[in-house]
């Protein structure tokens, strides 16, 4: 039984605890949690330093600015953005920095999410990669 389907189990195991005094059971079965949830952590970073190594190959192939390697850097710190957000990182204009957006939008790093003043762009590709599940 995997660590994430366990609550139960870990009730048990603490009740177990207290009636029987099977600490035992209680390490094992944390230890199993600890060493699922490092795996994980481990995958979902290798997922999220590729992408990242793919968004600057992505940019560096269309001889993109300086200013557009730094902004995507910015996404894996906040994988969302707007025009006056990135303005302020960079040390650009407003203008300049929506130019960027629609750059990295043009190349599928960011897409523009409708509905909100100023714009908001996210990088859901990168946001899959940290919340989506592990094969």
């Amino acid at each position: 039984a995997g660590w994430s389907m366990s609550v139960t189990t870990y009730y048990e195991r603490l009740n177990d605890i207290s009636s029987s005094g099977s600490w035992d059971d209680w390490f094992a079965f944390f230890l199993d949690g600890v060493v699922e949830q490092a795996g994980d952590a481990i995958a979902r970073s290798r997922r999220v330093r590729g992408l990242h190594d793919d968004y600057r190959r992505r940019l560096q192939e269309r001889r993109a600015s300086a200013n557009a390697l730094r902004l995507v850097d910015t996404l894996f710190i906040n994988p969302y953005t707007d025009a006056p957000a990135a303005s302020r990182v960079l040390g650009i204009t407003p203008e300049g920095a929506r130019g960027l957006l629609e750059r990295l939008g043009d190349v599928g790093i960011l897409e523009y999410h409708s509905g909100s003043w100023p714009r908001l762009y996210l990088a859901r590709e990168l946001l899959a990669a940290i919340e989506d599940p592990l094969a």
